[in-house]
């Protein structure tokens, strides 16, 4: 009898979701699924969403990209011309670019590997730059915005690999994954 009935739940939830689809409405098939299940006494189900956070790990995550994408305007984005204007600025710029590519191990991570004694020295060895350098840059971008490093200090993701490369975040590709599933669907029961 269950099984007849979670059926029935989900041949409603389906009919409900494609009502508001239908009548323009942003919903979550999942939301209305689960919301039915919880009014007849069934436990939610996971959602995609929710199984994609328990997938994705960035930091282990196979490497996606090999190479980087400067744009045309690389030199005039406002994080570049501050850079500049800082002492040894050009070198910095340079040390910027080498640092994305060692990023892209790790789908715009750097991981501290135990190599130097913290995270800014281990990248002072692998770039082959002054460790003062990589010390400046390193807090630069972090006050700027343009990474974030971990509160342990054993990894830093560095945010110009996103437009580098452009590289969706997972969920985002999921997303839009999803999306493109739906109306896929919904053509072929129109068709």
């Amino acid at each position: 009898m269950g099984l007849c009935e979670t059926d029935t739940i989900k041949e409603i939830a389906t009919a409900e979701f494609n009502k508001r689809i239908q009548s323009g409405e942003k919903c979550s098939f999942d939301e209305i699924h689960n919301k039915l299940r919880k009014e007849k006494g069934y436990p939610p189900l996971k959602t995609e969403e929710q199984d994609i956070e328990e997938i994705i790990d960035p930091i282990n995550d196979k490497q996606h990209y090999f190479w980087v994408k400067l744009h045309h305007d690389f030199f005039d984005t406002l994080i570049i011309k501050k850079l500049r204007k800082k002492p040894k600025g050009d070198t910095l710029a340079l040390l910027y670019q080498r640092v994305i590519l060692l990023s892209l191990k790790h789908n715009g991570y750097i991981c501290y590997e135990g190599m130097g004694d913290d995270i800014t020295e281990e990248i002072s060895i692998t770039t082959g730059e002054n460790i003062d350098d990589c010390r400046v840059l390193v807090d630069f971008l972090v006050d700027n915005g343009q990474a974030t490093l971990s509160d342990d200090k054993t990894y830093i993701y560095i945010h110009g690999y996103e437009d580098c490369t452009g590289a969706d975040k997972p969920k985002t590709r999921m997303k839009h994954s999803r999306i493109r599933k739906k109306q896929q669907e919904q053509y072929n029961q129109l068709s």
